[in-house]
């Protein structure tokens, strides 16, 4: 048996020497991890050796199995391999942290119901992190079955997106849009899905797993949402070989990161900037300037440079926080270190 079909690739390739101690996290319990390797599924107890942020996802080196309290084999962490994906973002308590949601995944599946979800400025900020995480991100138009004009609404959504992301209009209802989405899950691969609450993410992963393994609750009538009920991050593995990691509904998509990742979401505006008269243009009063062209001619959408800004400035925001955390946090060990050092002389 190799590792390939539980996601190993060409990126761990100098850990192939290793193979025997690696393993894959599945799932995240409060007392331990679940994981998976050559052998079986296994469990992974948290170490104070050990003290990095995990999510599920990771590969890791392990040291020497025994049997835990539950009869099972277990084990603990030698080391982390380096990730070559993640989906992430800040967290919602304090947003100069960051919070994991799923690590070395091929896809992530962005899912928005056709209903009173659908909000283009969450979908941004979703590819912006997963640009970020090195990602390839897919948005999931669902519920298309609840809207019988559904064509126009995913022709304005591939407007406002651009033409490299790809969405795909999806109904359980009436099997539209499924064989598309499980063709980009082949063996081997791992998608996640993510995306608000009662958009119908479970739903989904129950089909694709051709099993009830998430369990669901029927849309609200009154106001078009209903509740998705799961708890955890968990991987699932598909009957074709593809792997899938389900989310809890997120509410919130706080964005920090690279400029970079801003000009690869909204390559449009930045292109735009590049003809403006001026290098340094402000895009504000300046004369020459291609962005107020765009907006005067309705060639570019206030809302969509309203949304570009926002973001920007929120980026800087949550930067600036972060990297005064940073400063501060080495500061403090400076501090430790020298006073240890002192101690000893």
């Amino acid at each position: 048996m190799s590792l390939g079909p539980l996601g190993w690739s060409e990126e761990f390739k100098l850990y192939d020497s290793q193979i025997e101690s690696a393993a894959r996290i599945i799932a995240i319990h409060r007392s331990h991890f679940r994981a998976i390797t050559l052998k079986g599924e296994i469990n992974i107890h948290f170490s104070n050796s050990f003290s990095e942020p995990l999510a599920v996802g990771d590969w890791v080196l392990t040291n020497s199995l025994f049997v835990d309290e539950q009869g099972e084999p277990a084990t603990s962490i030698k080391e982390l391999i380096p990730r070559k994906s993640k989906f992430s973002r800040a967290t919602a308590e304090d947003n100069t942290k960051e919070q994991l949601i799923a690590t070395n995944v091929d896809t992530v599946f962005v899912v928005t119901s056709i209903n009173q979800d659908l909000n283009i400025s969450r979908l941004e900020r979703y590819l912006l992190l997963i640009t970020k995480g090195m990602a390839t991100p897919v948005v999931i138009l669902s519920k298309v079955d609840l809207e019988p004009s559904y064509v126009q609404t995913l022709s304005h959504l591939k407007e406002q997106l651009g033409d490299n992301i790809q969405i795909i209009a999806c109904s359980l209802i009436n099997k539209t849009g499924l064989d598309e989405i499980k063709n980009l899950i082949p063996e081997g691969s791992t998608s996640v899905f993510v995306g608000s609450s009662g958009v119908g993410k479970s739903s989904l992963v129950n089909f694709l797993l051709e099993k009830e393994t998430q369990a669901v609750k029927e849309i609200r009538k009154d106001d078009d949402k209903g509740k998705h009920t799961t708890t955890s991050r968990q991987m699932f593995f598909m009957p074709q070989g593809g792997m899938i990691i389900d989310t809890p509904g997120i509410r919130g998509v706080s964005v920090f990161g690279s400029d970079d990742y801003l000009s690869d979401t909204f390559f449009e505006i930045e292109e735009l900037a590049t003809h403006c008269k001026f290098s340094n243009c402000s895009h504000a009063t300046e004369p020459g300037c291609a962005i107020i062209h765009a907006l005067n001619t309705q060639k570019l959408e206030q809302k969509q440079w309203d949304n570009y800004n926002k973001l920007s400035k929120e980026m800087a925001f949550n930067n600036k926080k972060i990297n005064k955390r940073n400063s501060s946090n080495i500061k403090q060990k400076w501090k430790k270190n020298s006073k240890n050092y002192k101690s000893k002389k």
